[in-house]
């Protein structure tokens, strides 16, 4: 059927990184986003105790470790279970497509492997194995990052009103200067006409008028 995938693969036994004898098997199906993984161990140098299962992927030359839990072993043997998400391994960013194998790690060294992909060999030992890890997130950093954005907005926004404020001080002299211009010219007339006004000893009546360009009221020569 389409979307369902099966396969089994063999587990071996391992000492001193070396490859022992067949240990088990593992039946893998994955359906959807759905695989389950059967494993049973059979005389294997894990004698008693819990031993660690996990998916790995091949990084580095090590074996880069997804736990997926724990199998109680008793006298070699133990049978384990799960149900996990194929395209999230462990929580991880990593599908099952990533994975090349299995490896279940017991007391004082004892190992044990399957893996299903081609590749170069490894060193199968415990301390080849790197376990996984979420992406740790500096909270004072990023605390402090936030605070260092905030600071950094405050004095933009500070910097943008002074040039503001500065552009509209230029414009308002500007402003100022134009009319003080306009206003000394019409001055300069208003003088020159009532000067002559009353040199000339005319008694005709002149009109009061508003000057727009000073904005008072001005007295205006008519002919």
């Amino acid at each position: 059927m389409a979307g369902i995938k099966r396969f089994i693969t063999y587990i071996y036994a391992y000492e001193n990184g070396t490859k022992g004898i067949n240990a088990g098997f593992a039946k893998v199906e994955i359906r959807g986003n759905e695989c389950r993984i059967e494993v049973h161990l059979r005389g294997t140098p894990i004698r008693m105790g819990m031993d660690q299962v996990y998916l790995f992927k091949v990084e580095g030359g090590q074996m880069l470790a997804f736990p997926m839990g724990e199998m109680r072993m008793i006298k070699g043997s133990g049978d384990y279970g799960t149900i996990i998400k194929a395209d999230q391994i462990g929580g991880s960013e990593y599908s099952f497509a990533e994975m090349d194998g299995m490896v279940f790690a017991g007391e004082e060294g004892a190992i044990a492997m399957t893996r299903w992909t081609e590749g170069k060999p490894f060193a199968v030992k415990t301390e080849n194995i790197r376990l996984w890890e979420p992406q740790r997130f500096d909270v004072g950093g990023t605390e402090n990052q936030k605070e260092n954005e905030k600071n950094e907005n405050i004095a933009e926004r500070a910097t943008a009103e002074r040039v503001n404020a500065e552009q509209d001080l230029t414009q308002t002299k500007k402003r100022q200067r134009s009319f003080m211009q306009r206003k000394c010219q019409c001055a300069i007339f208003f003088r020159s006409l009532s000067g002559w006004t009353r040199g000339s000893g005319s008694k005709t009546r002149i009109p009061i008028l508003h000057c727009r360009r000073i904005k008072m009221w001005s007295v205006c020569a008519l002919n």
